[in-house]
């Protein structure tokens, strides 16, 4: 794991350095596209009615392409962007926020967001997509860990983080605590008959580990009606 890790520990290094230069372009070519906007402004003799439309030139929009495929176009936040570390967890709070939802935050987007239409999904799943998102900013485990107390505050629903009792972490909607889920599924089995943990997971649309470990856990709590109802997927 140690090795794995020694390009990613080089990338962070270098992740300050990029960063800047990404916040010099992006200033850079926001001053020429506003000064070339002022310089193609129609004279005021002509009619209002005249449409008028500002071309980026070829090179600036590569740039921008480029700077985006990188994640760079709305740098990430960083540490020494922030002299207050609480103020720092908070910030990343906020971007993972964008990240999962789509909102509240300057890496990801809507489109890309991570839970915008899913109540739950596996912390590795997140931690990979929101440095995906930050581009060459990446940020080890510890620091994802830092900032997901503080991931409620900016998530609408609210976001929590649950760990099962094999080890397996997971970020999850209100509909996916432990009482919420437990109600569903009894609820589901008094009404529509036993169901195997592969159905649960099909209607749930959650990978079949996940739903072994979510029947698992009401299980464990003494939902007895529930035990009675859900089979491994073998008829005994």
């Amino acid at each position: 794991m140690e090795d794995a890790l020694k390009d990613l520990e080089a990338l962070m290094v270098k992740a300050r350095e990029m960063v800047r230069l990404a916040e010099d372009l992006n200033e850079r070519l926001t001053a020429a596209s506003s000064s070339d906007t002022a310089s193609r402004a129609p004279s005021p003799s002509l009619s209002a009615s005249t449409p008028t439309t500002a071309v980026e030139p070829e090179e600036a929009t590569f740039i921008r392409s480029s700077l985006a495929q990188l994640g760079l176009q709305n740098a990430p936040v960083t540490l020494d962007m922030i002299r207050d570390e609480r103020k720092w967890v908070d910030e990343l709070a906020r971007e993972l926020a964008c990240v999962l939802q789509g909102t509240g935050g300057k890496a990801g987007t809507e489109q890309g967001a991570i839970m915008k239409e899913r109540g739950i999904v596996g912390l590795d799943e997140v931690w990979g997509g929101w440095n995906r998102a930050r581009g060459v900013a990446l940020i080890p485990p510890s620091t994802l860990l830092l900032a997901l107390p503080h991931l409620p505050a900016y998530t609408s629903p609210p976001i929590h983080k649950r760990t099962f009792a094999s080890g397996l972490s997971v970020l999850h909607t209100p509909p996916y605590t432990k009482a919420a889920f437990a109600a569903r599924m009894v609820g589901l089995v008094s009404l529509a008959g036993p169901k195997t943990t592969v159905e649960i997971a099909q209607d749930e649309k959650i990978p079949i580990g996940l739903a072994e470990e979510m029947v698992r856990e009401v299980e464990d709590a003494g939902e007895n009606v529930f035990r009675n109802y859900v089979w491994d997927g073998q008829m005994e």
